[in-house]
């Protein structure tokens, strides 16, 4: 597996074979390895799997740290090439915030659910993704569904701009209590993993009942969870670029301790 960090190292490494980008934010964990898989399995040797790690100042608020975000370079390289990545690629701030990048503004729905609590999070994913999408020129991008707003985002931006690039959805990877796999996890204490597990069970049993949003509430203060720490509990109607989703999908963001947690289901 190729490492390489700057964009001429880039263009000179990449070879001519087809290739699929896997995008992240690094602190690479097995949810991360699935992209990677899928990726793999998309392309068996025929093509050339990309992982990029990029902690994006421009997706991260005014409240919000990024200097605290992981930063797990070697434990990145070894995971990525565990699962069967052949270049990961750690570009540099100056480079991708050049005086070349392109600024995009996302929809109106990305001011809604993360974006109502994260102002212009969305414009600094867009912009940093469109950009990687240039310097790579993949033929697929992998994309987690637990990151449900993000992926519909991206599937939008494609279509209007990267026409015949495809992004492939990868269900979301559980631990063993169902707590979705996060790199925020890390922030949560040993009673908060506990509790966070409850996410993923009231999800499951909210979805078989005709009023899912209400019933998750419930479910969550049951165990103690207080309605402040809920910041949104949505049954979202899934556009027509995304209907391999579902039609619909309960999707959630709860703050357990310090760290805020999202979450999604497919509703039947």
């Amino acid at each position: 597996m190729k490492v390489i960090q700057s964009i001429a190292q880039l263009k000179s490494e990449l070879s001519k074979l087809p290739r699929i980008l896997v995008p992240t934010m690094g602190a690479l964990h097995s949810g991360h390895g699935e992209l990677i898989r899928v990726a793999r399995t998309i392309t068996n040797t025929s093509g050339e799997v990309i992982v990029s790690v990029f902690v994006n100042p421009l997706q991260f608020g005014a409240n919000e740290d990024f200097s605290k975000y992981p930063r797990t370079y070697e434990q990145d390289i070894k995971t990525a090439q565990e699962y069967g990545a052949d270049v990961i690629w750690f570009p540099s701030a100056e480079e991708l915030l050049s005086d070349e990048l392109v600024r995009l503004i996302s929809p109106e729905f990305g001011n809604t659910l993360e974006g109502k609590f994260r102002p212009g999070h969305f414009d600094g994913v867009l912009t940093i993704v469109n950009r990687l999408f240039e310097l790579v020129q993949p033929t697929h991008a992998i994309f987690g569904v637990k990151d449900l707003q993000q992926l519909i985002l991206v599937r939008e931006m494609t279509i209007e701009k990267w026409p015949k690039l495809a992004i492939v959805p990868v269900e979301t990877i559980r631990d063993e209590s169902g707590l979705a796999l996060s790199s925020r996890n890390k922030y949560l204490s040993s009673t908060e993993l506990v509790l966070a597990a409850e996410i993923n069970k009231a999800l499951n049993r909210a979805a078989l009942n005709p009023d899912p949003e209400t019933s998750f509430k419930k479910l969550l203060f049951s165990v103690g969870i207080q309605e402040a720490a809920i910041d949104y509990a949505i049954r979202l109607k899934m556009p027509n670029h995304c209907e391999d989703l579902g039609k619909e999908r309960l999707v959630v963001a709860v703050r357990i301790g310090t760290t805020r947690l999202l979450d999604n289901i497919a509703l039947n």
